[in-house]
């Protein structure tokens, strides 16, 4: 059974979530707490609402930056002398993701490389 959550908003913005219970208890939530529900969509807080749909945040290049030293990071193993990779397709992929900032003009344009 898929889960279903309830959004409070406040000038069109979620500020607070909650599971809701299968049901008539959870419809019974979104109509006691005034709470507002889109089907298979599981908001956040800080996401949008016009009154028919979630939107989420656009991306910040922060948050690139972030997710790409993580994946940088995790794949430092790949660089070192003796790792059972082929390091050159391994080379390639990281300077992709050190690229990023400079090749896609927005942070919701981004495309992550596949690793090899």
């Amino acid at each position: 059974m898929m889960r279903r959550y309830g959004a409070k908003i406040q000038d069109g913005i979620v500020t607070e979530v909650l599971v809701l219970a299968d049901g008539a208890k959870g419809d019974e939530a979104l109509a006691v707490f005034g709470l507002v529900e889109q089907d298979g969509v599981r908001p956040g807080v800080g996401w949008s609402w016009d009154g028919s749909a979630f939107a989420a945040p656009a991306k910040t290049w922060g948050e690139v930056r972030s997710e790409r030293d993580g994946l940088l990071a995790a794949s430092d193993w790949t660089q070192v002398a003796d790792a059972p990779v082929d390091a050159a397709a391994w080379a390639v992929y990281r300077q992709k993701l050190r690229d990023i900032p400079q090749d896609y003009t927005t942070p919701d344009d981004v495309v992550w490389p596949e690793a090899p």
